[in-house]
């Protein structure tokens, strides 16, 4: 970090008058403007042209206090502080009440533009009901931490725009995001000492960046902030289908279900993948032993009859351990390995169970003991990997009080029970995450009804692919193909056969519901299965290319269309496509009963996967034909 003379000469000068600050590179400025009583207006701006604007420190007057090399600080009569820090390339922007303890409950509030009808924007939290882009979501104060409310177990506080600009908020703030809310068109990024936080004094802290696109200025916030997948899961989990017991059996199962199940499918010809035996395999919830005098007791026979059919042995795990399960609960009491309470009642509820203990993760020797039990699975079962589910702040129990505190508690929780489980090899999936997109883990997307639309059904399925892409979660496992079965409504052959078609250039396939079990249908339905869990493992090393990639420059491994094209203000729009890498664009069909659709090609010469016509860049194929049996894809042959 540096400024050179004539820009620390700009800066002390003009940032006095609050007018501009410039970075240390002098591509970008802060311009700056008070409003009485109410804080400053602010733009970033690269060149002529405003990349981001807000309205920062409301319902503060603010006085000049002092600058000195490469910040400059401002306060008001209550002693709230603001400091303007320059980097070579961005700004970071702080707030500070801890001076005065009678202010410390006091709420910071810097509001951006979200510009919708000229702007886009990406990132934000997971969510139920989807939007690609995002400006349209709506968030009512919500806290910003790992939550099962709304389906928000996989966040970063990270917002990116179509112009380049983008909003990063340091990951220990007691961050609350309100969009669309208090404020039409803007999203506020608030700081408060209050529930589910536990901090001692307040404070609001987040960069700010532009460069000319948005693809460079997410490259950028991802080396520098984000992070990225330091390396490769297995590469069997993209090869080869997953096979989950959960979304036929829910908690159903036994040695001879799981049997059934495995040998149903390798009769139907396919012979390869991972079987997941998924929920009530333990002799209680927690206790993570096979439950070997009732439901398991020839395990060890039904997980060799897997392996000889050419298959690996996944299980479903969690970090709850439900007070009926004598031996662990007493361990657990014992070594002090489970989440407090300042209520003195540590006991919460989670879905299998109204009265619950919660590992605290934050313990080592509690991490250290819900690893070891999972691993004598492996080596007396054969147990190849793990599904670990949940992980989200709100099983927690009331007031929690952890082993260690860290300055992002509470979701220093999500982010170590995910770096545990990630420890446990390299056949692993995940489906909740906070600063954690650096592990060799597959996130999930939380579970999808098997419904149509953006409503937790199958668009939502590609606006949450974007959505984990543009955090830094790149290597997506998109849940149950066809949805989870809830309420009765079980897949139609016609929306399993769309989802498997949109879900084959994703980095995993993983079914439950088998397509010669359901409902007749005028078409072959496990035949064109088939045929595009063919046409996924012909692009595995594509996918896996694309991959390592992501490992090596932080690039999305399923991007936005725009992505190949960042100044083309239609693909910015585009919310039904979606690219693998850079090389293959795919337009899953994702409308009931729809036997064609308009598909939008950016810059490049792509070639038809289907009938292998070419196309020049930059338009649109209006009325695509896309019978059941035709999933539009192209690939892109020349850059153009």
């Amino acid at each position: 970090m540096f400024l050179n003379y004539l820009a620390l000469a700009s800066f002390l000068i003009l940032a006095v008058r609050s007018e501009i600050i410039y970075s240390g590179d002098g591509k970008s400025k802060l311009q700056t403007r008070y409003v009485p009583n109410d804080g400053m207006l602010l733009e970033l701006i690269v060149g002529n042209e405003t990349k981001l604007s807000g309205h920062i420190g409301r319902n503060i007057t603010f006085k000049p206090k002092s600058c000195h090399d490469t910040s400059c600080s401002f306060t008001d009569s209550r002693d709230f502080i603001i400091t303007i820090t320059i980097f070579y390339d961005s700004f970071n922007i702080e707030w500070f009440s801890f001076q005065n303890p009678n202010i410390s409950n006091a709420t910071f509030t810097d509001c951006f533009d979200l510009n919708s009808t000229k702007v886009s924007w990406y990132g934000g939290p997971e969510v139920l009901d989807t939007a690609w882009p995002i400006e349209k979501l709506k968030f009512n104060n919500r806290p910003y931490i790992s939550s099962k409310l709304d389906n928000g177990a996989v966040v970063d506080p990270y917002w990116l725009n179509s112009k380049g600009g983008f909003i990063w908020v340091n990951s220990t703030v007691p961050l609350f995001v309100d969009q669309n809310n208090e404020e039409k068109d803007k999203v506020c990024f608030k700081s408060a000492v209050k529930s589910p936080y536990k901090k001692f004094s307040n404070f609001l802290s987040y960069n700010i960046a532009a460069k000319n696109n948005s693809r460079d200025a997410h490259l950028f916030a991802v080396n520098r902030y984000i992070g990225k997948p330091k390396r490769l899961p297995d590469a069997r989990m993209v090869r080869e289908p997953i096979w989950t017991t959960w979304g036929k059996y829910k908690a159903e199962i036994n040695d001879s279900s799981v049997r059934a199940f495995l040998l149903d499918i390798y009769r139907h010809n396919f012979t390869k993948g991972q079987i997941e035996i998924d929920d009530k395999w333990e002799v209680c919830y927690g206790d993570q032993v096979f439950d070997t005098k009732s439901r398991f007791r020839k395990i060890n026979e039904t997980v060799k009859m897997i392996h000889d059919h050419g298959f690996r042995a996944t299980l479903w795990t969690h970090p709850f351990v439900n007070t009926n399960c004598a031996r662990p609960v007493q361990e657990g009491i014992t070594g002090g390995l489970f989440v407090n309470s300042s209520t003195g009642n540590a006991v919460t509820s989670w879905w299998n169970g109204n009265s619950s203990y919660v590992i605290d993760f934050t313990n080592p020797l509690a991490s250290e003991w819900f690893k070891s039990r999972l691993m004598k699975l492996h080596y007396v079962h054969g147990i190849d990997g793990f599904k670990c589910d949940a992980g989200e702040n709100d099983w927690l129990p009331n007031k929690p009080i952890f082993d260690t505190s860290y300055e992002d508690e509470p979701n220093s929780f999500t982010r170590l029970y995910v770096t545990a489980c990630s420890e446990l090899g390299g056949l692993v999936e995940v489906r909740s995450g906070f600063r954690t997109q650096d592990l060799q883990v597959f996130v999930r997307m939380l579970d999808k009804d098997s419904v149509w639309g953006n409503n937790n059904g199958l668009k939502a399925l590609v606006h949450s692919l974007l959505q984990f892409n543009m955090i830094g979660y790149t290597f997506v496992l998109p849940d149950l193909v066809g949805g989870n079965g809830y309420n009765g409504t079980i897949p139609t052959p016609e929306l399993l056969v769309r989802w498997t078609q949109a879900n084959a250039f994703m980095p995993s396939l993983q079914f439950s519901y088998l397509p010669w079990e359901l409902d007749e249908a005028p078409f072959n339905t496990t035949e064109i299965v088939r045929n595009f869990t063919n046409l996924h493992e012909k692009y595995s090393d594509v996918i896996l290319e694309a991959m390592l990639n992501s490992t090596r420059t932080g690039a999305p491994v399923n991007p936005p269309i725009w992505w190949i094209d960042p100044t083309d203000p239609v693909a910015h729009k585009v919310d039904d496509e979606f690219l693998l890498g850079e090389k293959i664009l795919i337009a899953p069909v994702l409308e009931k009963g729809a036997k064609s659709r308009d598909v939008y090609l950016p810059k490049g010469i792509w070639r038809d996967g289907n009938n292998y016509t070419l196309y020049e860049g930059r338009r649109t194929l209006r009325r695509y034909a896309a019978p059941i049996n035709i999933l539009p894809y192209f690939i892109r042959i020349h850059e153009q």
